[in-house]
């Protein structure tokens, strides 16, 4: 999140394929507790071992690296009322779309490609929930069964 709202973008997402690639290597050699029993890599804590990274038992810090997906590159942040969104994504990303974001009452599902940003309610929300764009450059658009309760602000 640091790197996007200081580097932008581009500069995060490099920062967050090199996560991915060690991620993919931790998970191949049977997850962190097997790839961390080599000294060279560092020491695991929790379970009652002491140790320099916490990344699993008590510890959930590994759950906040999908949040730059939400919050970052798709720029969602829920208000009193509903939401404001100001996408920030990568030049080589021709869109981004998220699934299942719970806001209030409702379920929605977002996606952002070519100027546009669509946001689709998959449940009749209780309160009308108001979507602000930051940036002008997006034009936003509501559909599903809820849409007559989304309601843009100009």
């Amino acid at each position: 999140m640091a790197r996007l709202a200081t580097r932008g973008p581009d500069d995060a997402w490099k920062r967050l394929r090199a996560i991915l690639a060690w991620f993919d290597d931790v998970q191949s050699e049977g997850g962190y507790r097997a790839y961390y029993q080599q000294p060279s890599r560092g020491t695991m804590q929790g379970n009652n071992i002491p140790g320099g990274l916490g990344l699993d038992a008590e510890f959930v810090e590994s759950v906040l690296v999908p949040q730059v997906m939400l919050y970052g590159f798709l720029g969602l942040e829920p208000t009193p009322t509903g939401f404001t969104i100001d996408p920030r994504l990568p030049k080589d990303w021709p869109g981004l779309t998220i699934t299942g974001i719970h806001l209030h009452d409702t379920i929605l599902d977002v996606a952002v490609a070519g100027g546009a940003i669509t946001v689709t309610a998959t449940n009749m929300p209780a309160t009308p929930i108001v979507i602000r764009s930051l940036a002008d450059k997006w034009r936003v658009a509501v559909a599903g069964p809820g849409r007559e309760k989304l309601n843009v602000a100009k």
